[in-house]
């Protein structure tokens, strides 16, 4: 498994740019627009409101897409049902499918 933590992710600059110019080369001394120095001059580089956007792009479909993630962090194992079919304990079965439920009470599909 991997950590909760890791699907709090903040999108930044270094993200967006990573996105818009995949072949570009550059390099940064921090997270903002100003402090990225471009190596490729030849090449079209984002304008500033372009990254911004960027940013908010990467960050709505990560959010819009994190309860997948966290679902399947917390749904029991596949193997409890499957343990419960083979033995014909409806149980068993129940209980895996309530406990799917819950999980998604607790994390929603977003609208």
């Amino acid at each position: 498994m991997f950590s909760m933590r890791f699907l709090d992710k903040t999108f930044t600059t270094i993200d967006a740019l990573s996105s818009l110019s995949p072949e570009s080369s550059w390099s940064s001394s921090g997270d903002n627009y100003e402090d990225v120095e471009w190596m490729d001059k030849d090449r079209e580089i984002p304008s500033k409101k372009d990254v911004e956007e960027e940013v908010e792009k990467l960050q709505k479909e990560w959010d819009a897409q994190k309860y997948k993630l966290q679902r399947k962090a917390e749904y029991p194992e596949f193997s409890e049902y499957v343990d419960g079919v083979v033995k014909g304990d409806q149980n068993q079965i129940a209980m895996y499918i309530s406990e799917c439920k819950l999980v998604k009470e607790k994390y929603p599909k977003p609208s």
